[in-house]
């Protein structure tokens, strides 16, 4: 567009010269005075005056498609939903749409008569992310996109995706920025709202399961003392003692089992409150409250700490939580260790154990023990999972997470704020 604008400009100029030259020519002739510097005959003289006349037609026809173009380029530009702007080199703005007044509040005149409206309008926790974006859109070619927040005139905030790329004519001159701005605010709570529900889901089909654990483990155990008890009444009323005090034995037995997977439900249906606690605090309370009154010794490490994005610390609980599960259902351990590693924007949680250890790839076929789980919610943190054991000789299981990967691709920008927050307190 910008080039074709451009020839039509230096063609319109060269035919209007040239009708100028023609509207004179024709006035001397009518008045018989044309006289020629190049000795041309009246007749000679006559011929160029119709070429010129040609001309100037021709010019007239030029000059009607260029007011089309123009007016259907313009039509195309005030009329389209998103907000659209040139912004010249110097900064301030060569075209503004219309629509910058349903999204913002503010006129196009307002926005002409101020170029840096837009960057007050945009909320201070997003104006880093802005500014960068300003920085790395000068540096080559292509198209750039961020999403960030403004204030509107009357105060309510709204969703903008903005994507801009430079412009430059015919000849390679930087001309700026051509930019749109979409307001997404509508797109944002719908995802907001798609989030939510997704979440009551997993809440959903978290009750589900350990309604369905409740079943498996505490009241078949519940039901196996019933049976030991029986036995042991009979043995009893026999007179066989030896066998009474197996009965009881067994029976104290499955108790403690049953207590075991009861505290561990109880647990999970009374997990600790991450956005209060924080993610160390909250292990701290799971390895008091069951590992060590299972008996094991427990020990947690924290290095660095720093309070994550809350969707963040939830995944890695939820992973330290059934890893820990298995150590306590399965393993046979005496001791615990978990670790927790906070630099260079990465976080890593250990779970270690000294217990019996298993085949992993036999665990992932047979689909037991949570592992596919733990995969999963590691896989949704964008992070990499490692399980290490063998019988015989333990376990660890070792998650590692890119923060700023996970600010960089969070579908909510609160991640990033809470991160700069986080950066600012220290």
């Amino acid at each position: 567009m910008i080039q074709t604008e451009q020839s039509h400009s230096n063609e319109s100029a060269n035919l209007r010269r040239q009708a100028d030259a023609t509207k004179e020519l024709n006035r001397e002739a009518l008045q018989g005075q044309a006289v020629d510097p190049n000795g041309l005959s009246p007749k000679e003289v006559q011929h160029l005056v119709h070429e010129l006349q040609a001309c100037q037609a021709e010019l007239e026809l030029h000059r009607e498609a260029l007011r089309e173009a123009t007016l259907r380029c313009q039509m195309v530009v005030d009329f389209t939903y998103d907000w659209e702007y040139w912004e010249n080199p110097d900064g301030t703005l060569r075209y503004i749409s219309p629509a910058c007044e349903r999204i913002t509040g503010y006129t196009t005149a307002q926005f002409i008569t101020d170029p840096h409206l837009l960057d007050k309008l945009v909320l201070p926790e997003d104006k880093p992310t802005w500014a960068e974006h300003h920085h790395d859109v000068g540096e080559g070619p292509g198209l750039r996109e961020i999403q960030f927040r403004i204030r509107r005139r009357d105060g309510e905030t709204r969703w903008i995706e903005h994507a801009c790329r430079p412009v430059a004519d015919e000849h390679g001159a930087f001309l700026g920025f051509r930019a749109t701005n979409r307001d997404i605010t509508e797109r944002k709570r719908a995802e907001k709202a798609l989030h939510q529900q997704g979440r009551r889901l997993a809440v959903i089909e978290e009750r589900q399961r350990l309604a369905r654990e409740l079943h498996d483990s505490v009241a078949q155990a519940i039901y196996t003392i019933t049976l030991y008890g029986d036995a042991a009444i009979k043995a009893l009323s026999a007179g066989r003692q030896e066998a009474v005090k197996g009965h009881l034995r067994d029976l104290r037995q499955t108790a403690q089992e049953a207590l075991r997977d009861m505290r561990l439900l109880v647990f999970e249906l009374r997990p600790p409150e991450l956005e209060k606690t924080g993610l160390s605090a909250a292990i701290q309370s799971r390895l008091e409250a069951v590992e060590a009154r299972a008996g094991l010794q427990t020990e947690l490490h924290v290095e660095g700490e720093e309070r994550l994005p809350l969707t963040v610390e939830e995944e890695l609980y939820r992973i330290a939580q059934e890893a820990l599960n298995n150590v306590v259902k399965h393993s046979r351990a005496r001791q615990v260790s978990v670790r927790l590693r906070f630099a260079d924007d990465v976080a890593s949680l250990v779970v270690w154990d000294d217990g019996v250890g298993f085949d992993p790839a036999l665990a992932r076929s047979q689909g037991g023990m949570g592992l596919q789980s733990m995969k999963e919610r590691a896989q949704r943190l964008t992070g990499a999972l490692e399980i290490e054991s063998a019988p015989g000789q333990g376990t660890r299981i070792k998650v590692q997470v890119d923060i700023r990967a996970q600010l960089e691709t969070a579908e909510l920008p609160e991640l990033a704020q809470h991160a700069r927050s986080q950066n600012e307190e220290r």
